[in-house]
């Protein structure tokens, strides 16, 4: 007789461990949430730089405004004060010249001087001169 027969069954048999521990694979919902939390990170990465940038930026612009309108005022003053210089004074253009200086300089003084009148009242003048945004 013999006696080598198999009676062991399905359940005394070892598994085979997994490859991957199915508890670790993503899920849908798992990955949605990496997704999620990448995007956030990015944009919180792209605040920091643009808030690192802005101040840049704005710097760059300033800088540039004031060499545009430091070159323009230093070659209109210094232009005039050579045209001022070489023209003699005692004829017609140096006294033409001197004068027209005067009054741009006074021209200049009373719209100032206007203007802050205005500011002082609330108002603004037409071109008429007659006082905008002031009750009669």
């Amino acid at each position: 007789m013999n006696t080598n027969t198999f009676d062991a069954t399905v359940e005394d048999v070892p598994l085979a461990e997994p490859a991957v521990d199915v508890a670790e694979q993503p899920t849908e919902t798992t990955a949605l949430t990496v997704a999620v939390e990448g995007i956030k990170e990015g944009a919180s990465d792209a605040r920091a730089a643009a808030a690192r940038l802005i101040p840049a930026v704005k710097q760059a612009v300033a800088k540039g405004v004031y060499r545009t309108f430091y070159g323009i005022s230093y070659g209109a003053v210094y232009s005039a004060m050579v045209v001022s210089s070489v023209v003699p004074t005692d004829n017609a253009m140096g006294e033409g010249l001197k004068r027209g200086a005067e009054c741009a300089r006074n021209a200049f003084r009373k719209q100032h001087e206007k203007h802050a009148a205005e500011e002082e009242i609330g108002g603004t003048h037409d071109m008429d001169d007659t006082v905008v945004g002031v009750a009669a």
